[in-house]
Order: structure tokens, then C-alpha cells, then sequence
């Protein structure tokens, strides 16, 4: 099987053991509107910020409708991504309405990544 890993394991997250890299997008297969439960759906749009998985944020967006996903996402999302480096992805995030806040901003110095810090600033 498979596992969802959302925090760091120094962070009391779940053990390593049996993810891959391939956990998102096989999870974003599997996606359907109707069937998948918002929890779960959360998640993976955590682990596809974390790792820079835009395809993943890209087909739930065109797999719609827009407002449920937007409502699954938050400013929490943002932040894996600018943690993470992920310029592209929060790029894409904040062009949807994805929320940000102070914290993302604090996430990108903590991840020390400066050109997702110069381009959040050029932004408000």
C-alpha cells in the first residue's frame, strides 16, 4: 500500500517507510469529484504542494468544478509550497485564489528561498 505522509516525521508526521514520489499523482488517477472524501483530497493537494506537483493542482482544477476544489485548499497550501521552493506552484495557487498570509512568507525564509520571498513581495 501506499501512505500520505503530511508532516515531517521530526514533526511527529508518519514514518517514510513504503512512500514514493508516485503517491500524489497515482492518488490524482484515482481522483473523482463526487467520490473522494475532501479530507483526502486536502491532503493531496498538501503533498502535491510540498513536492511541486503542479500537473496534480492542474487537473483537479480541470476536472472542476473550481469552487468545491477552491474551497478544499488553503493558505496552508501556499505555504508547503513556498517552503518547498515551489515558485511555479504557488504561482499557479495564487492566480486560482488560493489564500496566502504572513505565514507563507515566513515559510519561504524558513525554507531559505529567496526568489519565492522577492516574488511574494512583489506581489501585495
Amino acid at each position: 500500500g501506499r501512505k500520505l505522509v503530511t508532516r515531517p516525521v521530526w514533526n511527529g508526521g508518519l514514518s517514510l517507510t513504503n512512500f514514493t514520489e508516485d503517491w500524489c499523482p497515482y492518488w490524482s488517477r484515482k481522483f473523482n469529484e463526487d467520490h473522494t472524501d475532501p479530507k483526502i483530497v486536502k491532503r493531496v493537494l498538501y503533498v502535491a504542494a510540498r513536492h511541486g506537483y503542479l500537473q496534480v493542482f492542474e487537473k483537479y482544477w480541470s476536472q472542476g468544478p473550481q469552487e468545491k476544489l477552491s474551497k478544499l485548499w488553503d493558505k496552508e497550501t501556499c505555504s508547503w509550497a513556498a517552503f518547498h521552493g515551489h515558485l511555479e506552484v504557488l504561482k499557479w495557487l495564487r492566480a486560482k485564489g488560493c489564500p496566502w498570509d504572513i505565514q507563507t512568507s515566513a515559510a519561504a525564509a524558513y525554507g531559505v528561498h529567496l526568489e519565492v520571498l522577492q516574488w511574494m513581495r512583489g506581489q501585495d
